[in-house]
């Protein structure tokens, strides 16, 4: 199962839905272009508001999948206004709200994708989160040109995966 955050157009639901995964929902902080989620997705359930996100959920086992807005790092943001850039931004507000969210709910891993410039300026704010609740904080710089995309378009994944006691970890690259 899958829990898609922010995805506003829908481009985060494709990938998962054309493998077959369950979406639980998609929720929203607010609502930007989920009527064109609807018409492309029709059968997964919307949360339009952030007031609206359930409490009683439990995500143990499902994946959590985010894009808040990344404009408090984006490099078109030259204002030095914290309310408007950087962690302390309205727009990186998104992030936190969804990691206060999310994590608590136990998922077993959460994906946030962002620009670049957020690998560093968040990274405090990160692994703040992923020590708080018992996460591997991982870091992935992507191009969409990579992807055979026709578009230079670098962005930052945060990968949280969820710490088992015990457990052996492999990676393959």
């Amino acid at each position: 199962p899958i829990l898609i955050v922010n995805s506003y157009g829908g481009s985060l639901p494709v990938a998962p839905v054309q493998e077959g995964h369950h979406a639980i929902a998609t929720k929203e902080d607010h609502a930007y272009g989920i009527y064109s989620q609807a018409l492309n997705f029709p059968d997964i359930r919307y949360i339009r508001q952030l007031a609206d996100w359930p409490l009683d959920l439990d995500l143990r086992g499902a994946f959590v999948m985010a894009h808040p807005p990344c404009s408090g790092f984006s490099t078109q943001n030259k204002s030095q206004d914290p309310r408007v850039r950087g962690v302390n931004s309205n727009a990186f507000a998104c992030t936190k709200r969804l990691l206060d969210y999310a994590l608590p709910r136990h998922p077993d891993a959460v994906a946030i994708e962002s620009v670049t410039q957020a690998l560093e300026g968040g990274r405090e704010v990160h692994d703040f989160y992923a020590r708080a609740y018992g996460y591997d904080a991982y870091r992935i710089i992507q191009n969409a040109v990579s992807f055979g995309v026709p578009q230079w378009r670098r962005r930052f994944w945060l990968i949280l995966v969820r710490r088992r006691p015990g457990a052996a970890r492999t990676f393959t690259v």
